[in-house]
């Protein structure tokens, strides 16, 4: 197409050159013709005056033009004189047309250059994200085949030591029991789950978006809901993978789930996408349900989770108390106390579970972490109405822990707590 307009816009200039020739030529035959009727005028001029001087004969000889003649011809030299600038003028603009498309033409050359060179580069991107995505999928399968691998040789061991020193003593067996002889293999320790977590994790939805051919991204939503807050974050596979990778590099890193693997071409079908969510979603539930993985002095979920030192203290406590850890049970007690005071928001701590772990608290002998669990009871049971429904209920034994407490290591911290607890029963 451009080409062609090239060849027409040359066409057309050669029409307008034509026209331009025709009308210089026209121009000079007026000149010509303008030029011979100022002679003849000059001719006239002498004759008129020598025939003047010498008599009526020369007048009779000479023919003059009356002025009629004169003006018509005056007339037709400035039409022709108008024509020859108008055809000029004419000829002027094919000329700066047909530059116009020249110029034109050579910005297409340009443009289709440019675009050549920029899919060509894209083209180079998308082999190398192509050739990336396969080495991360070998290397994914070999890692799949290694774990396999280990499975089977730790089922065979484990067969063999059944098999050489018999199966394993219960823990109700008598105490003169030896562990394993020396060389044998030694079994992780168990960890323990947290049961009724105050935390939700959920992707309730992911969102595509399209890059380039195999450059596709997905966004999952997800949203953390804790005691009385909810938060919405965004989360990409590749920040699932480095989440893992942390967590991988700590000591519970036998006792992790595995993350789900990321298909080179889930993103063409929807299924893949949303099996993909569930797995992602399940993952999240068992590392918010792993006490080590909750208790862990770096907070690598926590901060990948982005949510606030409330949910993330009260998680951790629920977590220690799974774990049979009394010095972290004791220890967050007291971190609960400064951070309930900073935050101005004691309500958010009315749970049945967080009640039950401040009344153990509360009966330790920890003097330090007895007197918070009843600093922050009396805060709870004065100002909520819900917490004492639930402490001071006749199954749930909170009165007698108080009056327990208030004669024991909580002392008068504790009997302040019990009396304003009944002030306010009172008032």
């Amino acid at each position: 197409e451009a080409a062609a307009g090239e060849e027409q816009a040359r066409a057309r200039g050669q029409t307008e050159a034509g026209a331009l020739a025709e009308a210089q030529e026209s121009l000079r035959v007026a000149e010509s013709q303008i030029s011979c009727y100022a002679e003849g005028a000059v001719v006239r001029r002498i004759v008129s005056e020598e025939a003047s001087s010498r008599g009526s004969v020369w007048t009779r000889c000479m023919r003059t033009r009356t002025p009629d003649e004169v003006q018509r011809l005056c007339g037709e030299l400035q039409q022709w004189t108008e024509q020859a600038r108008q055809r000029e003028a004419e000829a002027a603009r094919g000329a700066e047309e047909e530059s116009s498309a020249v110029q034109a033409l050579a910005e297409a050359r340009r443009s289709l250059q440019e675009e050549e060179a920029t899919v060509a580069q894209q083209a180079q991107e998308v082999q190398q994200e192509f050739q990336r995505r396969e080495r991360e999928m070998q290397e994914e399968q070999q890692a799949v085949a290694l774990q396999q691998q280990q499975q089977r040789i730790e089922s065979q061991l484990a067969a063999a030591e059944e098999a050489v020193f018999g199966p394993a003593v219960p823990a109700s067996a008598s105490s003169s029991s030896v562990g394993p002889p020396p060389g044998a293999p030694r079994m992780q320790p168990a960890i323990a789950l947290v049961p009724d977590l105050p935390l939700t994790v959920r992707i309730p939805h992911f969102e595509l978006v399209r890059q380039s051919l195999l450059g596709t991204e997905i966004n999952y939503t997800i949203v953390v809901e804790g005691l009385g807050t909810t938060e919405t974050i965004v989360r990409q596979f590749s920040q699932f993978r480095e989440l893992h990778t942390r967590l991988s590099q700590k000591p519970f890193a036998y006792s992790l789930r595995s993350l789900p693997q990321d298909w080179l071409f889930s993103h063409f079908s929807n299924s893949m996408l949303e099996r993909q969510r569930r797995q992602l979603e399940t993952y999240l539930d068992a590392l918010c349900s792993h006490s080590q993985v909750v208790l862990d002095p770096e907070g690598v979920l926590w901060r990948w989770l982005a949510v606030d030192d409330f949910t993330q203290v009260i998680v951790r406590l629920v977590a220690a108390r799974a774990a049979g850890s009394p010095e972290e049970l004791q220890h967050l007690t007291q971190t609960l106390e400064a951070v309930v005071a900073v935050s101005d928001d004691a309500t958010r701590c009315v749970h049945p579970v967080v009640l039950g772990i401040l009344k153990e608290v509360l009966l330790g002998d920890v003097p330090e972490a007895s007197q918070a669990a009843a600093r922050l009871l009396e805060q709870l049971l004065v100002t909520s109405r819900r917490a004492r429904q639930l402490f001071l209920s006749r199954d749930s034994g909170g009165a007698e822990a108080l009056l327990a407490a208030s004669r024991g290591s909580g002392g008068s911290v504790a009997a302040s707590a019990v009396q304003r607890v009944f002030e306010t029963l009172c008032n």
